[in-house]
């Protein structure tokens, strides 16, 4: 592809880009020891799935940071999808977290959902 084709190509489709931290792995790690936060009841999944939500967001620099309802459900060992999609929707009745754009259910190659973490880090 020559320069003038990838300069179009990348115009077309810059708005699908993803901005994901090439580190997403190690800051899921750094949320695995941190101490569970303090969101105003004792619910460890939801705890654990705020913690993640806190390090992630401390990756994306202000940004809005994604996080899947399966990738979500794998970090705070709930059982079922719908299980986590309720956990983050209680997060974000709390006011914990803020939905800043849905992403798309289904396949695991959808983009998920848009977050950004609202307690203190």
């Amino acid at each position: 592809m020559g320069r003038d084709e990838c300069l179009i190509h990348f115009l077309r489709v810059r708005d699908k880009v993803r901005s994901v931290p090439a580190n997403i792995k190690e800051a899921m790690e750094r949320a695995r020891s941190e101490p569970l936060p303090d969101i105003g009841i004792e619910c460890v999944p939801l705890q654990k799935i705020a913690v993640v939500c806190c390090e992630l967001q401390r990756v994306q620099l202000g940004h809005p940071f994604f996080l899947s309802v399966r990738k979500a459900q794998a970090f705070a060992g709930l059982t079922s999808v719908s299980a986590a999609y309720d956990a983050l929707q209680t997060l974000e009745s709390m006011e914990v977290i803020k939905c800043v754009k849905r992403g798309i259910a289904g396949n695991p190659g959808n983009p998920a959902t848009r977050w950004r973490y609202l307690f203190p880090m």
